[in-house]
């Protein structure tokens, strides 16, 4: 994907994006990491188009994110929310075509096709007649995945996708995200697995008080060279010590 961001900035009461201003061109997966609170999921949310940026522009793969614009580029995108987000009252099957049918104009048939193939590829098969509280978190998760990539989205947006799952569950996920590399689709992940972000990830943006404070090739958390970045590697990874 290509990513040009100028003077992007974002209140509400006070000041949360202050100024980004980004250039990528030719990235698979960048990884958002950051302190809670430093603005990571306000970005992703703008660059997704769900909400109105206070000032500056966003363009996405030459396309510029304008309220003009902004119903044509939802459909080309997915996004998957820390929660899972799916129709409480329809089957898992249903959360599906019923986006395909409605939005995308397929037909029934061939979104059901469609769908069973995902949930089949995915683990999720036997699933596909249940509710979704009848599923564990992590399955919820992986369906909201399917959802979102059963539309061939151009780019798929991930806030913390396993921020509200054991490590059980968030291996589950993880390992269905890992999936979505193998078959070379572009994606933007906000997460607080930074193992996962080193690996997965061809680009990493530390964000913290608003801005972009270091960004560059997974090996930036290996030899971070900002003092934020420093700070905040060695409160996350001395957790991981034995």
């Amino acid at each position: 994907m290509n990513l040009t961001i100028k003077n992007l900035k974002k209140d509400y009461d006070k000041p949360v994006l202050k100024g980004i201003n980004l250039e990528l061109k030719n990235k698979n997966i960048i990884g958002v990491i950051g302190p809670s609170g430093g603005g990571k999921s306000t970005f992703l949310r703008l660059v997704a188009g769900l909400e109105e940026l206070t000032e500056g522009s966003i363009i996405v793969n030459g396309l510029e994110i304008t309220k003009d614009k902004i119903k044509d580029y939802h459909k080309k995108i997915g996004f998957v929310f820390q929660s899972h987000s799916l129709f409480p009252h329809l089957t898992i099957l249903r959360n599906i075509t019923l986006i395909l049918e409605k939005i995308h104009k397929i037909n029934k048939k061939n979104a059901e096709e469609k769908t069973i193939y995902l949930l089949e590829k995915f683990g999720l098969l036997e699933h596909m007649h249940k509710l979704p509280e009848q599923l564990s978190g992590g399955q919820s998760q992986r369906a909201s995945i399917v959802r979102s990539l059963a539309i061939n989205p151009d780019i798929l947006f991930f806030d913390e996708p396993t921020s509200s799952l054991d490590p059980i569950l968030t291996y589950e996920v993880l390992e269905t995200i890992l999936k979505l590399k193998d078959e070379k689709k572009d994606f933007i992940i906000v997460t607080h697995e930074i193992g996962f972000a080193r690996d997965v990830a061809d680009y990493i943006l530390f964000i913290d008080e608003g801005k972009i404070i270091e960004h560059g090739p997974p090996n930036i958390l290996s030899s971070p060279k900002t003092k934020n970045l420093k700070i905040f590697l060695s409160k996350v990874l001395s957790w991981n010590k034995n």
